[in-house]
């Protein structure tokens, strides 16, 4: 079906160029020599920093521009994750670019805008040179959520990329150009940059040459609306007459599930035109934008699902999620003893993501621990927990930490770390029983027995999972799950388990743009501490009946049983 799509795109995009009067035959004449994006910025643009490896692969990207083996595995590894629509034999016009806060999206669009307006400034007569006529203005608009928004974002971004220009300002210093709060113009070529807003239409039927839209997902018509798409149908059309030269920009934070950004990067999967891109903050900028940044940190800390949504892009749950968002945010009321931080190391010639374990707190009750095991581009997620009883003697799940190796285009995960993770922790808190999904997980599983754990392999079915999911749906009703609220992964821990879907009534599963890799270990968990769950249907009151099954002992099995159906009973 996707295949379909892209040829039925690229018969329309064909179409379109026939319509557009020929421009293809007139941009083969001979045009001044004018230097490529990145020479742009090399030779005539001074911002006083270096954009980022992934704010470079972007833009070289976009522009088709011959990449390095570096950016291409940055490419590759983003198309690994669904996160990005790149293809080495496609042609861009349109760039979709969903990034967090502090990513430098902003600075991106701002040097596109700028190169776009340096090419045509550089022709001698650009009206000519596309085939229209010469009193005709030719625009590149910037719209912002808000008027005072672009003032202060994205078209004051531009305004110091031309500023910093050194072609640009010999024409400013010869009077030639002029630079506004809204508008920069070269009036004797009819060439402009406008600053708008949402909530301003004024350029449909202009000739627009570039289209660029910021914090696309947060625009509003006058009723409160969405209309970004609107605006970007509308607009873009006025960009026909540019044919291939076209461009059009979107790029915004997340804001909520099906909203512009979303909408328009899954539209670039069928697009061969459009290359679309969804990165979290220190994906595109490492550098000032990462993980332990202090003040990433401290937004972590203050409120860590708006964080997560600003810089990872991790959206409010789905209106048809499975587990009840309000329950699961609820059940994040316990801390985390685990304390660990994320870093690469280079072994072999192989750099490697692992975990520094920082600090465990001790425990002499039996714990049980899930592995989900990844190497190249999901994430290797666990959780472990225990059993506690409250004071009606009713069982609660407590699931004690998260650990997480996420890889990236140049860093894989040590399997090494993540077995000498789990020893650590059963050091420190003895782990009853170790469970696994049954993928990549056949050599951590046979050193976990060496040291004595008890390990089991799983071979999750369909319907294992929606039972498994089922059992945390009744113990988050119940109110009798647990979970860290303060761990570095309880953002991605909430995202996901408020997301999982169950598709057809068969499937647990998670929307195409997530994951539950970390929900699936906490279900596991779940589901290995309560083991065997059964209704009271003789009493009719929802009664729930437990047994433990973390020890081969019989008679302790049976001493669990009797004891946990007496307590349920007593407690209800």
């Amino acid at each position: 079906m996707a295949k379909d799509n892209r040829i039925e795109q690229l018969e329309f995009n064909n179409l379109l160029d026939n319509l557009v009067l020929g421009v293809e035959e007139r941009l083969a004449k001979a045009v001044p020599d004018t230097l490529n994006i990145l020479e742009f910025l090399e030779e005539e643009v001074d911002l006083g920093i270096e954009l980022t490896l992934q704010q470079r692969t972007v833009l070289k990207a976009f522009y088709n521009l011959p990449l390095t083996e570096e950016e291409t595995s940055v490419l590759e590894y983003w198309n690994a994750r669904d996160t990005c629509t790149w293809h080495p034999d496609d042609i861009y016009q349109v760039l979709v670019l969903e990034a967090g806060r502090r990513s430098g999206k902003s600075s991106l669009a701002s040097i596109i805008t700028a190169y776009e307006f340096y090419k045509l400034c550089r022709l001698a007569c650009p009206q000519e040179h596309y085939g229209i006529s010469k009193n005709t203005p030719i625009s590149i608009i910037v719209l912002a959520t808000t008027a005072s928004q672009g003032k202060k974002t994205i078209f004051k971004a531009v305004v110091g990329v031309i500023r910093n220009t050194r072609y640009f300002n010999q024409l400013e210093q010869q009077g030639r150009l002029f630079v506004g709060k809204e508008e920069i113009s070269f009036e004797e070529k009819l060439l402009y940059i406008y600053s708008g807003n949402s909530q301003s239409g004024a350029q449909v039927g202009g000739t627009v040459k570039v289209l660029v839209m910021d914090e696309v997902a947060r625009f509003k018509d006058l009723d409160g609306e969405s209309n970004a798409l609107e605006l970007w149908s509308n607009l873009g059309i006025s960009t026909t007459t540019f044919g291939r030269e076209a461009r059009r920009v979107a790029i915004s934070s997340a804001w909520y599930e099906g909203d512009a950004i979303e909408k328009l990067f899954d539209a670039s999967k069928t697009d061969p035109v459009a290359l679309g891109i969804r990165a979290k903050s220190w994906d595109m900028n490492p550098i000032h934008a990462a993980r332990d940044n202090p003040v990433v940190a401290s937004e972590y800390i203050r409120d860590p699902v708006h964080a997560a949504l600003e810089f990872e892009g991790i959206r409010p749950a789905a209106v048809d999620a499975f587990l009840n968002a309000n329950e699961v945010k609820a059940a994040f009321k316990g801390r985390s003893v685990i304390k660990a931080s994320r870093y690469e190391e280079e072994e072999a010639g192989f750099n490697l993501v692992k975990l520094r374990v920082e600090h465990i707190e001790p425990f002499n009750g039996s714990t049980v621990f899930h592995v989900d095991p990844a190497i190249g581009t999901d994430t290797y997620a666990a959780a472990f927990g225990h059993n506690e009883f409250d004071e009606a003697h009713r069982q609660i799940v407590v699931i004690d930490g998260f650990l997480c190796w996420e890889p990236n285009h140049k860093a894989q995960v040590s399997i090494t770390n993540v077995q000498e993770a789990i020893l650590a922790v059963n050091r420190r808190r003895p782990i009853s029983k170790l469970s696994a999904d049954h993928y990549n997980s056949v050599e951590t599983v046979q050193r976990m027995r060496q040291h004595g754990i008890m390990c089991d392999i799983q071979y999750f079915s369909n319907n294992t999972q929606v039972a498994m999911y089922d059992l945390v749906r009744m113990l988050l009703h119940e109110q009798r799950l647990i979970l860290p609220y303060d761990s570095i992964w309880t953002p991605l821990a909430l995202s996901e388990l408020c997301k999982v879907q169950l598709i057809k009534g068969r499937k647990i599963d998670h929307p195409a743009s997530g994951s539950k890799d970390l929900s699936d270990c906490i279900a596991a968990v779940c589901w290995q501490l309560a083991s065997r769950v059964t209704r009271d249907t003789v009493a009719k009151k929802g009664v729930i009946k437990h047994v433990n099954y973390q020890s081969g002992n019989s008679s302790l099995q049976n001493y669990q049983s009797a004891r946990d159906r007496w307590f349920s009973l007593k407690g209800r």
